[in-house]
């Protein structure tokens, strides 16, 4: 199998049962396999995959003679392209696979750069997730890292209150009005800033944000507006960290991961990753792009007879405010996400945003400006109330301890909005 064939192998088919069946007796999955191969020239970069991953590794439960599921190294890497690896200071991160002979994977490679470059990555309202360094390709490989912190999916974390959330819905919000704010200035003296991107496959379809909303004239964030795509460095809320593949347990397998600490006491940040969708385009160009495109298929562009181009601007509104409605407002069936109590004071805007005519749908600029009015109206016991499913209750002594806890966070001026 050449190297491409076994980076996009799925081990969950049905054609790799046997493949899933070996695993579970003490083999890599064939993705595994990949990584394993470059575990010593990875190390020698600095980064050090976990145990499974050596090349010498053989599986410790069975000397032990106990369950795979209760020993670190018989997690499985759910997700081939990327994993998870220790620096040499100890600290934490993602590697994600660049296949170079990909022209998608070629265009996110220019775009992390982008975000990642020093203009762009002192603003404390750049969200898109850092990244902290690209392995080259080994030799005769086309295959390089990115590599970035390792970040944990929003739900890892409960929130607590109706101001954590509403602290996470502005990090969503305003990042696209930082990104377009940026780009505005490092190119307001001379357009041709904008050229020199599209010289670097940057601003003919390039991605500057994904699954982030869109604001102005001259960028457009196609995207894959999606919940799995956002993701909150959730490490300063943990005295041990969550294990990467079985987050109910901590990292070093020594028992279960301890309960999260509060998001009030420490505002969390929330980033956008994966780039590969996005795109930007210069003042002249034509805003449209064929659908479909990301994993919403709700999108009422993207269900229209023959697919006709559509403009992709209003399409991010809509994916943005449909991740806010699934999650707190309606609920998701689909994934037993219940409705949450509290949050009709956002309901008009997202209705507007999830308009099924496009041209109906406000502006990522006029979203941001409405929502700013929305929370500027929002009592402080408001924002400190709990987040609960519609129909629930704390409980008695739950409601009590929630209260009294922020009744002396409220004493210590601890504010309600945690903004990070």
């Amino acid at each position: 199998m050449d190297e491409t064939r076994r980076l996009v192998a799925d081990p969950w088919t049905g054609t790799n049962a046997a493949n899933w069946k070996a695993a579970l007796e003490g083999t890599l999955l064939t993705p595994e396999i990949f990584w394993r191969d470059h575990y010593e020239y990875l190390k020698g970069h600095g980064y050090t995959l976990r145990r499974r991953y050596e090349p010498d590794w053989s599986p410790s439960w069975i000397a032990k003679g106990i369950s795979q599921f209760q020993s670190e190294d018989g997690n499985l890497l759910l997700h081939g392209m990327i994993n998870d690896a220790t620096k040499r200071d100890g600290s934490y991160v993602v590697l994600k696979i660049i296949d170079g002979t990909l022209q998608s994977a070629r265009d996110e490679l220019t775009m992390v750069r982008f975000l990642s470059s020093p203009d762009l990555s002192i603003n404390p309202r750049n969200r898109c997730v850092p990244i902290l360094e690209v392995i080259p390709p080994m030799e005769g490989s086309n295959v390089s890292f990115l590599v970035m912190p390792l970040l944990f999916d929003i739900d890892r974390a409960p929130f607590e209150t109706i101001g954590e959330a509403v602290e996470y819905f502005r990090q969503l919000f305003e990042v696209s009005l930082y990104v377009l704010l940026t780009a505005l200035m490092l190119n307001h003296v001379n357009l041709k800033g904008l050229q020199f991107m599209h010289n670097r496959n940057i601003a003919h379809g390039s991605a500057l944000i994904h699954q982030c909303p869109t604001i102005a004239h001259s960028l457009s964030f196609v995207s894959d507006c999606k919940i799995t795509n956002i993701m909150a460095d959730y490490a300063p809320l943990y005295s041990h960290p969550p294990h990467p593949v079985d987050t109910l347990m901590r990292r070093d397998y020594r028992g279960p991961v301890p309960t999260p600490g509060s998001r009030t006491l420490t505002p969390i940040k929330y980033y956008f990753i994966d780039f590969d969708l996005s795109e930007v385009f210069g003042p002249d160009d034509v805003r449209l792009r064929i659908p479909p495109w990301g994993g919403d298929r709700t999108v009422p562009e993207h269900k229209l007879p023959h697919n006709p181009p559509c403009d992709p601007f209003p399409v991010d509104v809509y994916c943005l405010g449909s991740v806010i409605r699934r999650n707190f407002l309606d609920g998701w069936t689909v994934f037993n996400i219940k409705p949450k109590e509290g949050f009709e004071f956002i309901r008009e805007l997202i209705s507007d945003m999830v308009k099924d005519n496009p041209q109906e749908r406000p502006t990522m600029d006029e979203v941001v400006a409405r929502y700013d009015d929305i929370i500027n109206g929002l009592g402080e016991w408001e924002l400190r109330s709990p987040v609960v499913n519609v129909g629930k209750s704390l409980g008695i002594f739950g409601f009590i301890g929630h209260w009294l806890k922020h009744f002396v966070y409220h004493l210590r001026g601890i504010p309600a909005i945690p903004r990070a």
